[in-house]
């Protein structure tokens, strides 16, 4: 590997070419450094802002030991903006083949802490729109996981229906949408929802829960 490799994509909704308005422009840096060549800044759209994500080639290398669905996210859908040195190469070879996602059972324990302290503040004096857009962000993060183990992976707007269909839960979809939208207006990308209440993101956590359960059964009736 040459100190000056570099690999820079594009991935996202603009990758994707489902952007809007309320979009972002998401940029990957692969490399020792997280800086744009001037070149690469000026060929970018500049009606949207632009978040960059920066890893090092070492980092990279031990996403892809554990099969990290965010190169699963790049190997289905980013494009690329710049290579260096031996950059390509080594960004292609990185997505190439990549090993079964190891941190099952983490995520859905990491999901199913992340509702209990939703409930946890909603008991106590956190707003309940604070809450909503935490529910809405496990939502969208369990419903990519869902859809990745079903063997369909997904990672647009949409992942959140089409992880509540393939695990048999559509009932649920509209629910965790609509929480989904509290996480975009907290991020920016989207306008304000509503007033979330109580009683909205009490429900909103139960849908969240239902769906983790239903994730759990089918990752425990497909590894036992």
């Amino acid at each position: 590997m040459t100190a000056a490799a570099q690999a820079i994509v594009l991935y996202g909704s603009v990758a994707r070419g489902d952007d809007d308005s309320w979009s972002d422009l998401d940029v990957l840096v692969l490399g020792p450094s997280p800086e744009l060549p001037g070149a690469v800044l000026a060929s970018l759209r500049d009606d949207l802002p632009l978040r960059v994500s920066h890893y090092t080639w070492k980092e990279f290398a031990s996403m892809r030991a554990t099969g990290s669905l965010f190169l699963r996210h790049l190997a289905q859908e980013a494009s690329p903006l710049h290579f260096d040195g031996e950059g390509e190469e080594m960004y292609e070879m990185a997505l190439r083949c990549l090993p079964p996602y190891q941190h099952v059972e983490r995520d859905i324990r990491s999901f199913r802490l992340g509702v209990k302290d939703v409930l946890r503040g909603l008991a106590g004096s956190s707003p309940p729109l604070f809450e909503m857009s935490v529910l809405g962000g496990i939502a969208r993060h369990a419903s990519v996981l869902a859809c990745y183990l079903k063997g369909a992976p997904f990672f647009g707007r949409q992942s959140i229906p089409h992880g509540c269909r393939l695990l048999g839960v559509s009932d649920l979809s509209e629910q965790l949408v609509s929480a989904h939208r509290y996480r975009l207006y907290a991020n920016g990308q989207c306008p304000w929802p509503r007033t979330a209440d109580r009683t909205e993101a009490d429900a909103a956590a139960s849908a969240c829960a239902r769906l983790i359960d239903v994730m759990e059964s089918y990752v425990n009736a497909h590894t036992n």
